[in-house]
């Protein structure tokens, strides 16, 4: 993009002038328009201003510190030496304007000073240890003031080829230096490449590449699977599938990034050695080996030291048991047979037994004058209708002959309610013996002192930690057994999740894990897990200490959540669970059947009300 100047500013500096050179106001002058105007248009607040050390430099310096304290943007003023190479300079530089990093850089020295700043910028990520972000985070203003000068840069812009935001500004040589140039770097899938600014100028059109966040960087991610996060092996290489990487899939997406997965030698969390540094996953993030740490972390303060969690966490979870039931832990089927209904539901069935054969005897048989029937054996006939009655709720078909209209009203409301008691009692006992639902331990004390049980957790991991360190007496209590434990039997603190799934599976022993819930889920749904609550647990992923990346990922997770897009709920998901919510047997109260009293007693109260009618009738015919 060519941007031409109506007017000249005229300055008169002690510069010696070569044959056929223009004189330099008349460089300065377009020079200093076409920054004005893209700082214009960047509406940029702060900056770090850089400059070479060359007397032809000097007045464009000086119109530009005008500009600067006329727009109020602070600023802080290099100007380039051999010092400026220093690592700490960048650093200090990184850290007081990240993540807003935008920096003017007059350049009236040799091209080949310019390429060398440019080229340790664009390698200083890689010498920070992971500590800056440059490439990303970093938006440069290359000003070249003498259309003159080699247009080098632009034909070598394989000098910087990981920073993103890149712009030159340079005059062109014609009548009156009138006009200028402005390039910026675009990524292509070849590299990148400095074209032409596209009008109308904005700050997407000077800096493309903002919108596409990270540019595809090659990040190094170290990982351990778990349980949200699996791995299986294909072809002699490891495949990472589950929740996790759904999540990693739509992150590196939005953040537009390439990455690799790579694990720590011996496969291990990572515990602190005597000289304070860490193995394992933990002692990658420590010495800045990858740039996130994407695994299951349960945020504690130990771990704040070496890594820095990302927030919002991915699920909150509780520390919580692991086991299989006993095959002997069944109800007796004496006492499960009883089970269906509660005890004021059998107390209501009786009562209303008593209630309704009561009624039903005095209207069909103790007022002989109701019916022109012949009268029935007063002994057998009420023992019959007892049996009748009490058939009828064990749905039993025995021949029971009403004799008026009244007690046909009165046994049909009897059926229907047998018939709706029935079914729910053996439904529920159908239910009940075939899932039976005990839970054997209610809280930790239980396990502790269930001596026929073992018990273990994670080694190296915060669940140890806990119990390790905890005041808590049951804690303290539990750690105790798990070190005697130990004494006969190593993998009561082993550090693989599945060593103790299956050793849950095979004998008494109950894991003390983090979310014992999705536990259940990837193994097996013979395995129970505990409904009470040891630990509340932040579950999430981070990144080593002082990175510039967490700032973009939070903000992706913060998305994330407040658009619902990935919700942690293994309730909802777990086939499990499903099973277990579905054969979950709780006993039938009174509240839950009461329609069908209720239809019991208008149909004895429409029964009586029938039977007051025929005794008017009668009693009309009669006289």
């Amino acid at each position: 993009m060519a941007i031409c100047s109506n007017f000249h500013i005229v300055m008169l500096v002690g510069i010696t002038l070569t044959e056929g050179q223009p004189f330099m106001s008349e460089v300065w002058t377009p020079t200093v328009e076409l920054v004005t105007n893209v700082l214009n248009v960047l509406q940029w607040k702060h900056l770090t201003f850089i400059h070479s050390n060359e007397r032809q430099c000097w007045p464009i310096v000086e119109q530009l510190q005008k500009y600067f304290d006329e727009q109020n943007i602070s600023r802080i003023v290099y100007k380039q030496s051999d010092s400026f190479f220093q690592i700490n300079l960048w650093t200090s530089i990184h850290s007081q304007f990240f993540p807003h990093i935008h920096l003017v850089y007059i350049s009236c020295s040799s091209l080949q000073k310019m390429n060398d700043m440019m080229r340790i910028i664009n390698d200083f990520d890689s010498m920070s240890n992971r500590t800056t972000d440059f490439r990303s985070k970093s938006q440069w203003l290359l000003v070249r003031p003498s259309p003159n000068q080699n247009d080098g840069l632009v034909d070598n812009y394989v000098t910087i080829p990981d920073l993103c935001h890149v712009a030159l500004i340079q005059p062109i040589q014609n009548e009156n230096y009138s006009c200028g140039t402005i390039k910026t770097l675009t990524k292509t899938h070849c590299g990148g490449i400095f074209t032409n600014v596209r009008k109308p100028l904005s700050k997407s059109t000077i800096y493309p590449n903002l919108r596409f966040k990270w540019n595809k960087r090659h990040l190094v991610i170290g990982t351990l699977p778990f349980i949200l996060l699996k791995r299986r092996t294909e072809n002699n290489q490891s495949v990472y599938y589950g929740n996790m990487m759904k999540l990693l899939t739509a992150m590196s997406t939005y953040l537009n990034f390439t990455y690799e997965l790579v694990e720590p030698v011996g496969e291990i969390w990572g515990t602190e050695t005597a000289n304070n540094t860490f193995t394992g996953l933990l002692g990658m993030s420590q010495k800045h080996e990858v740039d996130i740490i994407f695994a299951e972390f349960v945020i504690t303060n130990e771990r704040r030291n070496i890594m820095e969690f990302i927030l919002p966490s991915m699920f909150t979870t509780t520390l919580g048991l692991i086991y299989k039931e006993p095959e002997g832990a069944s109800l007796q089927s004496w006492v499960a047979i009883f089970r269906p209904f509660s005890t004021n539901v059998y107390i209501f069935l009786m009562i209303s037994f008593l209630y309704f054969l009561t009624i039903y005897i005095i209207i069909d048989v103790v007022i002989p004058w109701y019916c022109n029937c012949s009268q029935i054996d007063d002994g057998f006939g009420i023992l019959f209708i007892v049996f009748a009655l009490f058939g009828c709720l064990t749905q039993e078909s025995i021949d029971i002959k009403p004799r008026t209209r009244s007690s046909h009203i009165l046994l049909i409301s009897w059926w229907l309610f047998s018939i709706a008691m029935a079914a729910t009692y053996i439904a529920n006992l159908s239910s009940l013996l075939l899932v039976p639902k005990v839970e054997t331990f209610s809280n930790l004390e239980d396990l502790i002192n269930a001596n026929d049980w073992k018990f273990g957790l994670l080694g190296q991991s915060s669940s140890a930690t806990l119990f390790e360190t905890s005041s808590v007496p049951s804690f303290q209590a539990a750690w105790e057994k798990i070190i005697e434990f130990n004494r006969t039997d190593p993998g009561v603190l082993s550090e693989d999740v599945f060593f103790h799934v299956d050793k849950a599976l095979t004998s008494r022993y109950v894991f003390i894990v983090v979310n014992p819930l999705a536990v259940q889920m990837i193994s097996h749904c013979k395995l129970k897990y505990s409904k009470f609550y040891i630990a509340l647990q932040y579950v999430t992923f981070g990144v080593p200490v002082n990175s510039p990346l967490k700032k973009d990922i939070e903000q992706f997770m913060s998305l994330v959540f407040e658009n619902r897009i990935y919700e942690y709920s293994l309730e909802n998901h777990t086939r499990c669970e499903k099973e277990d919510k579905t054969s979950e047997i709780q006993p039938i109260y009174l509240g839950n059947i009461i329609g069908a009293f209720l239809m019991l007693f208008v149909g004895i109260a429409f029964s009586l009300f029938v039977l007051m009618v025929e005794i008017c009738i009668t009693k009309y015919n009669r006289n």
